[in-house]
């Protein structure tokens, strides 16, 4: 995208040099999306805070996601399109696989990628790979970090994108603390997978966090092994 300005503004005063500036940092900001890890795109939702969303294939992204990008665990942001600059932020938890040509019967088109593109440029590639997002928290307008459920949601199409480590690591920031306040409400969600998931993320916070705070994710750690131990029997 090329940014249009004014050339007679540039030599005019002080004032609106300062004005073409801000449009320039403004066009960054916004596009900074497109530099990171896209993942994909919501496609449905199951309650205010679980979310399905469909990682691109090779024929839709350029390359696809590779699968640690999209890996059980991931903290993964999403950007609503109408959520006043909110970035919704989120926990991978569930993969679901689908190919649809496969239950065809009859001949089908060759698996070779660049064939497909040639041949069929409006082919739509019925392989999918689903993710299930958790919500956890969200960043506001001035990129602070909030440790409750949103109450803005998702639209369709809106844009998942992976965390880096100093983003997540950004995110447990409040107050020039470290915190995970997401971890009682999160926890005690119904889906079957969320003690493994928690017990993923605490491990993985543990290497972020500094040393002050290691102790208390230790044992909240050990006591959620305890009790899975205890769910499944020694």
């Amino acid at each position: 995208m090329i940014i249009l300005l004014n050339t007679t503004e540039l030599f005019t005063d002080y004032s609106s040099r300062l004005k073409i500036i801000d449009k320039i940092f403004d066009y960054i900001e916004l596009n900074v999306i497109y530099m990171t890890k896209h993942i994909g795109k919501i496609i449905k939702s199951e309650s205010h805070v679980i979310y399905w969303a469909q990682v691109e294939n090779n024929l839709e992204g350029d390359p696809a996601p590779d699968p640690r990008d999209c890996a059980f665990g991931t903290f993964v942001k999403i950007d609503p399109v109408e959520s006043e600059n909110l970035l919704l932020v989120g926990l991978i938890y569930d993969t679901i696989l689908i190919d649809r040509d496969a239950l065809r019967a009859g001949p089908r088109l060759s698996p070779d990628i660049q064939s497909t593109k040639l041949l069929f440029p409006d082919f739509i590639d019925e392989k999918m790979k689903l993710v299930k997002v958790l919500l956890i928290g969200y960043l506001d307008k001035d990129k602070r970090p909030h440790h409750s459920f949103p109450n803005v949601a998702p639209n369709l199409n809106d844009s998942v994108i992976k965390m880096e480590e100093d983003e997540i690591k950004r995110f447990h920031i409040i107050d020039g603390e470290y915190k995970m306040g997401y971890y009682s409400a999160g926890i005690s969600l119904v889906p079957p997978l969320i003690k493994p998931l928690f017990l993923r993320i605490l491990t993985k916070l543990i290497k972020i966090f500094p040393a002050h705070k290691k102790p208390i994710l230790i044992l909240l750690r050990n006591n959620l092994e305890f009790k899975m131990k205890m769910e499944r029997g020694f």
